[in-house]
């Protein structure tokens, strides 16, 4: 974790990552990459990746066909379903 991430207190985390969890964003897959919304445009380029917070991540893209800016979400679901 982001080193100023760890100074957050617990709540605020977890709301950081609500907001992010719901602010709207494609699906990106690190086997496929991320579909442009508009073109559908595949594997477009990454123009910068955020840090991972709890299991998301952002990414931002420009798609190198329509050239719209746009943000994927990559989460990790290894251990999800664990008790």
């Amino acid at each position: 974790m982001h080193d100023s991430l760890r100074s957050l207190p617990t709540k605020d985390l977890r709301k950081l990552v609500e907001e992010i969890q719901s602010t709207p964003g494609v699906d990106y897959s690190g086997r496929y990459g991320a579909v442009c919304p508009v073109c559908g445009a595949e594997r477009c380029r990454v123009t910068a990746t955020g840090p991972w917070i709890g299991s998301c991540r952002e990414r931002f893209h420009r798609c190198r066909t329509c050239g719209l800016r746009f943000k994927s979400v990559e989460t990790d679901h290894v251990g999800e379903g664990s008790a």
